[in-house]
């Protein structure tokens, strides 16, 4: 693939469309629009990136799954070794529960929904704000989907096997981020928090998420149902 100007070095995705050399993935309906990155693994700290530059493989950039990683037991610096990966997980859920709306964000212009797919190139749903926490004798795993507005519950007691246990979401699809009153519901979750039961005002464990785009914060109460 050909990599970006050197003057615009630090601007990482570009869309393989624009700088593929292979003809063949270059449109919109294969690769053209998906987002990539010149500066891959192999490439030398400090060499320039120009237009010039090509490389024998194209990096495509996560956001789509969640990682459990094990901490080296060691003193000093050693890699952490990874024991699971969501993989297409996220995605597939999301199709299966959201079709009509799977894969799309919001506009700020205009405050409604954009059409579906629309970030099916570009990081999909965005895996953004995690919370962990233990309650029922069980620790849990809560993943909010910035882009999709949902977030997901996964019980993971077993680190190396997560399982998935509900998906969760307050927006309206249908409503508007710019209505008199919002008519959208919550919008793009970034910040979470588990409260455990034993910290809960309510003495039941808590889920507060705080959602960037409506403005708003959720309360949700886990039940052991």
């Amino acid at each position: 693939m050909g990599g970006t100007d050197s003057t615009v070095a630090e601007a990482e995705d570009v869309r393989y469309g624009s700088n593929g050399t292979n003809t063949s993935l270059k449109t919109n309906a294969t690769l053209g629009r998906l987002a990539v990155t010149p500066f891959t693994p192999a490439t030398v700290l400090g060499t320039n990136v120009t237009t010039k530059t090509t490389f024998a493989d194209a990096y495509s950039f996560g956001a789509r799954s969640f990682s459990v990683w094990k901490a080296p037991i060691f003193e000093g610096v050693f890699p952490a070794e990874l024991v699971y990966d969501s993989g297409n997980l996220i995605e597939k859920k999301v199709l299966e529960v959201n079709p009509t709306f799977f894969n799309a964000d919001w506009s700020t212009s205009t405050g409604v929904a954009n059409a579906a797919d629309t970030r099916s190139d570009n990081k999909g749903p965005e895996p953004e704000g995690i919370a962990y926490g233990k309650a029922f004798n069980k620790n849990w795993l809560v993943v909010g989907l910035e882009r999709d507005g949902g977030i997901m519950l996964f019980e993971v007691s077993d680190p190396a096997a997560p399982v998935f246990v509900q998906y969760i979401t307050t927006t309206d699809w249908q409503g508007s981020m710019l209505s008199t009153p919002k008519s959208s519901g919550d919008v793009s979750p970034e910040g979470i928090l588990f409260i455990e039961a034993k910290d809960s005002p309510s003495k039941k464990p808590l889920v507060i998420v705080s959602y960037e785009l409506s403005g708003t914060v959720a309360i949700f109460e886990l039940n052991s149902k």
